[in-house]
This record gives structure tokens, C-alpha cells and sequence, in this order.
């Protein structure tokens, strides 16, 4: 629940002007990330990482590879977050 609520977070931050420019002119982005969690004294507490795809115009994919395998997909007006080690869909 914490990735999903920091998934969310993220996709809420302000982009500067030219990113908003340079993904106004695609269809999409793709990539990867890696994920930390730091300790108020910045030692790592946790981390992931895995891919994205963001397309136009409703479609989010983001799987987290390691360290387990999770998916979670936003299309339309849908929502669902598959996680293989847990054998659980929502």
C-alpha cells in the first residue's frame, strides 16, 4: 500500500514547463525507476525498482521487478494492482 500511495504521490508532483512541453508533443513516456526509502538520517530503509508507461490517453502501467513482483494498471476509469509473490489481484 505504501508503493502505491508513493506512486500516487508521484504522479501528483508539479512538472517544470518543459517536461509538460516535451510530453504534450508524444503519445507517451517510458522507463525506468528505482525507489528508496531513507531513515531521517539518509540511510536506505527499503528499495525497489521496476518500469513504467504512461500513454495518452489514460493508460498507466508500473511494475516493480525487484524486490517482488507487482503490477499496478490505470486505464480508463479501472484500477488494478496484481501481486504475484502474495497471489492477490485488486
Amino acid at each position: 500500500m505504501r508503493r502505491l500511495l508513493l506512486a500516487l504521490y508521484l504522479m501528483a508532483l508539479p512538472a517544470t514547463a518543459d517536461v509538460l512541453q516535451q510530453f504534450v508533443a508524444r503519445d507517451g513516456l517510458t522507463g525506468q525507476f528505482t525507489q528508496r526509502i531513507l531513515s531521517p538520517e539518509g540511510a536506505v530503509l527499503d528499495q525497489s525498482s521496476g518500469d513504467f508507461k504512461l500513454l495518452k490517453p489514460h493508460f498507466f502501467w508500473w511494475h516493480i521487478t525487484a524486490p517482488d513482483n507487482q503490477l499496478m494498471v490505470a486505464a480508463d476509469n479501472s484500477l488494478t494492482q496484481i501481486d504475484w509473490d502474495l497471489e492477490v489481484t485488486v
